[in-house]
C-alpha cells in the first residue's frame, strides 16, 4: 500500500513538471531569488545583475507601455559585491520583432558601481502598432567590467493595449 501511494505522488508530480512551462512559474524568479546565485556569479569580489526598470516616459504619459509608443525606461544594475566595478557598461538586446531600438548599438555605459550599490541609466525603444496583446517582451542584458568580468542577466516588459 506505502508503495502506491508513493508511486500515485510520484507520477503526479511528473505530470505537473512537465505539463508546467516557464511562463507559468516565472513569478517564483528563483533565479533571482537564491542567495548562492551571487557567489557563485562572483568574479574577483563583484557581482553586477539587473536590478529593476521603471517607465521614465512613454507617449501618451499614462505610465504604461503600450502599443505603438516611443518608450523611455530606467534600467538599474546593482552590484551585490563587496568590491566596486569601474568603466561598468551594458549592451541589451531582445529577439522580439515588436521592438525596435533607436539607435544601435544598445550599449549603455553605466561608469563605476560601489559596492553594494546601484546605478541607473535610460533604455530608448519603440514598440510596434501590431504587437498581441499583453505581450511579455524579453531583454537580455550583457554586463562587462573594465576588468573583463562579464555577466549576462534579463527582464521582462509587458505591453498592454492602448
Amino acid at each position: 500500500m506505502k508503495f502506491l501511494k508513493v508511486l500515485c505522488v510520484t507520477i503526479f508530480s511528473c505530470i505537473c513538471l512537465f505539463a508546467c512551462n516557464k511562463d507559468n512559474y516565472d513569478f517564483l524568479n528563483l533565479r533571482r531569488d537564491n542567495p548562492l546565485d551571487e557567489k557563485n556569479n562572483m568574479q574577483d569580489g563583484i557581482v553586477i545583475k539587473f536590478n529593476d526598470y521603471t517607465i521614465d516616459y512613454e507617449d501618451n504619459h499614462d505610465r504604461i507601455i503600450n502599443t505603438g509608443e516611443t518608450v523611455y525606461i530606467v534600467v538599474n544594475l546593482k552590484n551585490s559585491g563587496e568590491k566596486n566595478a569601474c568603466e561598468v557598461k551594458a549592451s541589451f538586446s531582445t529577439i522580439s520583432s515588436y521592438i525596435s531600438f533607436i539607435s544601435l548599438p544598445v550599449s549603455i555605459y553605466y561608469g563605476d558601481i560601489s559596492a553594494n550599490s546601484k546605478k541607473y541609466s535610460y533604455l530608448k525603444f519603440t514598440v510596434a502598432n501590431d504587437i498581441p496583446i499583453n505581450t511579455k517582451i524579453t531583454f537580455d542584458i550583457t554586463i562587462e567590467d573594465a576588468a573583463s568580468h562579464s555577466w549576462k542577466d534579463n527582464f521582462n516588459i509587458i505591453v498592454d493595449p492602448l
